[in-house]
């Protein structure tokens, strides 16, 4: 986004922090036009340190959500207010996570000039959580307070999840004028991969990332697929899951159990880039819902729709994924994420598809950066005026 409107004429600066950051000496850099300020705290630093244990992220992350509200990310938003208070700019936009963003309101920085992007959902997740979490629950109403407060002052606030959009008009947290549907979006310049020409006959499903029973299981797409080879046996064996990624001892033994284990290849994961490159030359590109994912948008399905190539979707009934892939055109390869009847009827209507040389032509140019941050552009223009 900040490329596209550096090439819209905009002088564009970031701010952000060094988390995970490959170059921890590089507090300033220029990229693509693209003024990157990366501003340090102890509490991120922190954060860093414990990123690659799970347990001590699980254990920092209940001490500062359960009881610091709201993050850990509190001192570093106080030095970004600092900074923002000696910068002239004509407007902003501020990323709603971390939550404490949200502190800028607080700090006097959040006025008409600036928007509020919403990749996450933040006050509807959290009221679920609280319903497992007492410590949770009793910060909810402060951080409503703050998120209503926030919103108060900004001119608009960019939803890239349209349940999450409804379902902050519907609770009365931000009123129906200001909260625009802004989806997230491709760039066809990141495809720029020639695909390659195959003979072999065999099918690949493409996945990336990590399968596990308690967050994102395949359970039902290995039943699905299970199912389809008893019901299609000329398609066994021509058809391979290409997996960078991994999976947990209880996907491994349930896809051994469900005798889809042989036709699974597991690769170490990628490059974004390398895997765009992957996703241009598979055939079929598997998406799976994760737990609690009803006021998300996940960004994987619309790196997807830069391929032209068709999604098999597990996703819940009625969800913003399901809406989406009908709108352009992918409804046939939907299944209910619970259901390995549907999952097995989308597989047989790709695999005959696949063998009568379908050429799909999808309507995915809404969710290109011309198109939405065009949207952009157009808006933050009015702000200026």
């Amino acid at each position: 986004m900040a490329r596209y409107l550096v090439e819209q004429g905009w002088d564009v600066t970031v701010l952000t922090s060094r988390f995970l950051a490959k170059k921890k000496d590089c507090a300033e850099m220029e990229c693509c036009g693209v003024h990157v300020k990366r501003i340090f705290s102890l509490a991120v630093l922190f954060g860093e340190i414990v990123s690659g244990n799970l347990f001590l992220i699980k254990c920092v992350g209940f001490f500062f959500d359960g009881i610091i509200c709201p993050d850990f990310f509190s001192q570093w938003i106080k030095k970004v207010s600092r900074e923002l208070k000696k910068m002239e700019y004509d407007c902003g936009i501020v990323h709603v996570m971390p939550y404490s963003s949200l502190f800028l309101q607080k700090y006097g920085i959040l006025d008409s000039r600036w928007v509020i992007d919403y990749q996450e959902s933040v006050y509807p997740f959290w009221k679920e959580r609280a319903k497992r979490f007492p410590l949770r629950k009793l910060f909810l109403p402060a951080r409503l307070r703050l998120e209503r407060a926030a919103l108060a002052s900004v001119s608009g606030a960019w939803f890239t999840s349209n349940a999450n959009r409804l379902r902050y008009i519907q609770d009365g947290v931000v009123p129906e004028e200001k909260a625009k549907y802004v989806p997230l979006f491709y760039d066809p310049a990141m495809y720029s991969f020639r695909e390659e020409r195959r003979d072999d006959g065999i099918v690949t499903i493409l996945y990336g990332g990590r399968l596990d029973g308690s967050w994102r299981s395949p359970e039902t797409f290995f039943r699905a697929w299970n199912l389809f080879h008893s019901r299609c046996p000329d398609a066994k064996g021509k058809i391979r899951l290409k997996l960078y990624g991994d999976m947990d001892r209880a996907c491994e033994n349930m896809a051994r159990e469900l005798e889809v284990d042989g036709y699974i290849d597991q690769h170490s994961p990628v490059s974004y880039s390398e895997f765009l490159a992957q996703a241009v030359n598979a055939d079929l590109l598997l998406y799976i819902d994760a737990r609690s994912q009803e006021f998300f948008f996940p960004g994987k399905l619309v790196d997807y729709f830069g391929t032209s190539k068709p999604v098999l979707a597990f996703t819940q009934s009625g969800s913003s994924v399901e809406q989406v892939l009908v709108e352009v055109g992918m409804g046939s390869f939907i299944s209910d994420m619970n259901s390995a009847e549907k999952g097995a009827l989308a597989l047989d209507r790709f695999w005959e598809s696949y063998k009568h040389g379908t050429d799909y032509s999808f309507s995915t140019k809404k969710y290109s950066i011309e198109q939405v941050c065009g949207n952009m552009n157009i808006f933050l223009r009015r702000l200026c005026e």
